[in-house]
């Protein structure tokens, strides 16, 4: 079946100009914009870090194991409530502290830190939960798609020499 361009319904898009919803922005372009934003790392409201392992308020203020998208969820739930965040990036660093845990978020903000800190943390556990449950759907649909054909596998019953002891040998 051959598909004849000139004959399809829809005008196909003009490929000299640029589309508005296109915007291009380099890294470095990027890099530089956001240089000078407030950095938050998850350590910052980790309720089971120390103030010397970088955590940065009070216990009675954090949150248990802040997952760093989770605090991006929370910025964004912020920012729609127009408290003055005018962007934030979601990064793949490391705080030196915190070396397991990836995940910094650069954000435009020229408040207080602390204060912005308490406002995240109130709402990383129920952005979590949110998170959790979409990762949970989105498992369940991958599997029940992909569910018919990992019952295809042969079985290896019927191999000889399956029923051998491995090890040393003792004599």
């Amino acid at each position: 079946m051959e598909l004849d361009i000139d004959n399809m319904d829809f005008p196909l898009p003009d490929q000299n100009t640029p589309s508005e919803n296109n915007i291009s922005i380099t890294k470095e372009q990027l890099k530089e914009q956001i240089k000078d934003w407030m950095c938050i790392y998850p350590v910052y409201i980790d309720s089971k870090k120390t103030k010397d392992q970088g955590r940065k308020i009070g216990k009675e203020f954090c949150c248990e194991s802040p997952q760093a998208l989770a605090m991006f969820e929370a910025l964004k739930k912020i920012s729609a409530t127009g408290i003055g965040i005018n962007g934030a990036v979601l990064e793949d660093k490391k705080h030196p502290k915190d070396q397991l845990r990836i995940g910094r978020i650069k954000v435009n903000y020229t408040g207080n830190k602390k204060e912005l800190l308490k406002k995240v943390s109130e709402l990383v556990p129920e952005c979590q939960k949110e998170l959790d449950e979409k990762r949970k759907t989105q498992e369940a649909a991958t599997s029940a798609n992909s569910g018919s054909s990992s019952n295809s596998k042969p079985t290896n019953s019927n191999k000889k020499g399956n029923s051998k002891k491995k090890g040393k040998k003792r004599r």
